[in-house]
């Protein structure tokens, strides 16, 4: 999904010069706007959105059951982590079965799956950074 800019909104409108001149402002924030409050509607962010040492436990941005986080809200869209600490110890990403470190993340389903044991189920143990987004990595920005 691509938010359009104000320049194809006007090229859309067929609009002038002078109206490009007068209007150019007005155009962008109502894109936001709009923008905004789908977003606020959808409880999920539209344009890529990164996000730095989120809290998540169960009930709050996720959901754990055993060994897997079910990622929740606009974290559901999560298309990328750049890290992930567990009672202040850094978690490496895992590619495959044989690989060592500490968990897989399936984008797909926003799904974290701990290897070899399950998440901390303490308050406030678990920090994400990371980008989401319904676009994902090559979506709006």
């Amino acid at each position: 999904m691509a938010i359009p800019t104000n320049s194809e909104v006007f090229s859309f409108c067929g609009s002038s010069p002078d109206i490009i001149t007068n209007k150019g402002t007005a155009v962008t924030t109502e894109i936001s706007n709009q923008v905004s409050i789908v977003e606020t509607v959808l409880g999920r962010k539209i344009s890529a959105t990164a996000f730095s040492n989120v809290l998540f436990q169960n009930g709050l941005n996720c959901t754990i059951v055993s060994n897997k986080i079910f990622l929740d809200g606009i974290y559901r869209d999560t298309y990328s982590i750049s890290s992930i600490y567990e009672e202040g110890t850094l978690l490496t990403a895992v590619a495959d079965y044989d690989d060592t470190g500490d968990y897989f993340f399936d984008s797909s389903l926003g799904i974290l799956i701990r290897k070899d044991e399950y998440w901390s189920s303490d308050s406030f143990a678990i920090k994400i950074s990371g980008s989401c987004g319904i676009g994902g990595a090559s979506g709006p920005t």
